[in-house]
């Protein structure tokens, strides 16, 4: 109830008062795409540290590891893009995509 009132309201100041003012559909949904992106940023930066602090030497060799480092490779392109007309150039970027995915 609480996240519903912070995304379809705001609070407006004027001459002293306070006023809550309910946003329009197409603001809300701004709002809660925001909130969204910013909840997946966090998430994502957190993994990455915690992937990072797991692999790292200092780790391995806390756990008796020495010598070796471990690695994570992450690939996160775009799908396969396909329009209404195809040029030249989507054949090269597919084509690409695909030759690089092929690698992982």
């Amino acid at each position: 109830e609480v996240v519903q009132e912070a995304l379809t309201t705001r609070l407006v100041n004027t001459a002293g008062e306070e006023f809550v003012v309910k946003l329009t559909p197409q603001a809300a949904k701004d709002g809660c795409d925001a909130l969204a992106k910013e909840i997946y940023g966090l998430v994502f930066q957190v993994l990455v540290l915690t992937i990072n602090e797991s692999t790292s030497p200092k780790a391995l060799k806390k756990k008796g590891i020495k010598n070796k480092m471990g690695t994570v490779s992450i690939l996160d392109m775009f799908g396969f893009e396909c329009f209404a007309v195809n040029r030249f150039d989507q054949l090269c970027i597919n084509y690409a995509n695909e030759t690089i995915q092929n690698k992982y």
